[in-house]
């Protein structure tokens, strides 16, 4: 981290050095919510559910003068035990950067930002920097600095250069302190194109010896519904490949000679019956990185192999999605999602229900589960925070109150 004083200590120079306008009167705003999450979860359908009750916040702040903006979004949790003892707090960080305009049409960030790629509805096949592998990840981006550009209301230019493998490490730990590289940077870029029901999207991951994925994205409104399309191309390896033999003598595809493609499609539609808006969305997926159903099995035949613990984030998978919300402006809303692995059928199911009785206050129910076997694609669901755990299904009753 001594390495990168110099470098950041240039940036917020810098930053400082930007004027504010004496005309612009600074700006806050804060919106938040609070409240106690009851969650009962269990490792599997013939296990009894272990109850735990947390209290949260989540916030998001920001605050602006002129043509800088400082913006941080995130979550604090506490655990409480059965007899109302509150264990260690856990809060997270999914947004903290600075934000800057130097004219209309251009923001420049610097810290945590999300950095969203593609058109995929689900899945973005073309974000290998950060993949979304369920439908629980929420993609928080990278830290480092952000670009986009919009010098007209038909064009887009966005795209950023990430420190996350500079910064992995923290003082004091165990791990040595990375030596900032060039290699260790990661970045992507992105046009995007909309012409009345058009969009266009070219996308480009890239990462000296890590990856360096293309992508091209479309969306099309047809009478309402939203049809997508997006294809990729890995050029670099992502990992080690099933041989037969001891792990240590499996090898990775050798770079740029052996393409792995991605692809996905879909579509969405919506109907106004009334108050209530229905929405319908299927997708498809293909990930064409990373091992095959043999290979899998080759690496379970394996003695004191536990796949889930190699197998790469990426992999050669067929995958079906779909999504059903209603909901009734601040009434109700009701949810549902299923993935589906059309290999080894195994699923991942969501199930929830927004009830606001009164201004502000919201009652939330929801259900998870996983119906796959130990070594199939969706075997588990994640605990939310601040459990580490999974489980095979989690029960959840929220009341939140925003402010």
């Amino acid at each position: 981290m001594k390495k990168l004083a110099p470098l950041w200590g240039v940036l917020f120079l810098g930053l400082a050095g930007l004027p504010l306008s004496a005309q612009d009167e600074p700006g806050f705003n804060y919106v938040a919510d609070a409240g106690q999450i009851l969650l009962g979860s269990a490792p599997d359908w013939n296990s009894g559910a272990t109850t735990q009750w947390l209290l949260d916040l989540n916030g998001r702040l920001s605050f602006s003068q002129g043509a800088a903006a400082f913006i941080l979004d995130g979550s604090a949790y506490l655990p409480l035990g059965n007899s109302l003892q509150a264990g260690q707090a856990l809060f997270d960080i999914a947004e903290a950067y600075v934000r800057l305009t130097p004219f209309s049409g251009l923001d420049l960030t610097f810290g945590k930002k999300r950095l969203n790629l593609g058109v995929g509805q689900t899945f973005t096949v073309g974000d290998s920097i950060n993949p979304a592998i369920n439908f629980f990840d929420q993609k928080s981006g990278f830290r480092g600095a952000t670009w986009a550009w919009s010098p007209n209301a038909w064009l887009g230019w966005t795209g950023g250069i990430s420190l996350e493998r500079e910064l992995g490490n923290t003082p004091g730990s165990a791990v040595p302190l990375p030596v900032f590289s060039a290699n260790n940077l990661a970045g992507a870029t992105q046009l995007s194109l909309q012409t009345g029901r058009f969009q266009g999207t070219a996308s480009l991951c890239f990462s000296p010896n890590e990856t360096f994925n293309p992508a091209l994205g479309v969306s099309y409104d047809v009478s309402g519904v939203i049809l997508t399309a997006e294809g990729a191309v890995e050029f670099l390896p992502q990992g080690l490949v099933p041989a037969s033999g001891l792990v240590s003598t499996w090898t990775a595809p050798t770079a740029w000679t052996q393409p792995a493609p991605s692809g996905s499609v879909g579509a969405r539609y919506t109907w106004s019956l009334g108050d209530i808006d229905l929405t319908v969305q299927g997708e498809t997926l293909y990930w064409g990185q990373g091992w095959t159903s043999s290979q899998v099995a080759q690496a379970n035949e394996l003695s004191g192999t536990s796949v889930s613990t190699i197998r790469p984030t990426l992999r050669d998978r067929y995958n079906a999605i779909f999504h059903l919300d209603a909901n009734s402006s601040d009434t109700f809303d009701l949810a549902g999602f299923c993935l589906v692995d059309l290999q080894d059928g195994s699923a991942l199911y969501q199930a929830s229900l927004t009830l606001t009785p009164w201004d502000s206050l919201d009652l939330v129910g929801s259900f998870q589960a996983a119906t796959g076997a130990v070594t199939d694609a969706w075997n588990s669901v994640p605990l939310p925070p601040p459990n580490t755990q999974t489980a095979r299904y989690v029960v959840i009753f929220q009341t939140r109150y925003h402010f």
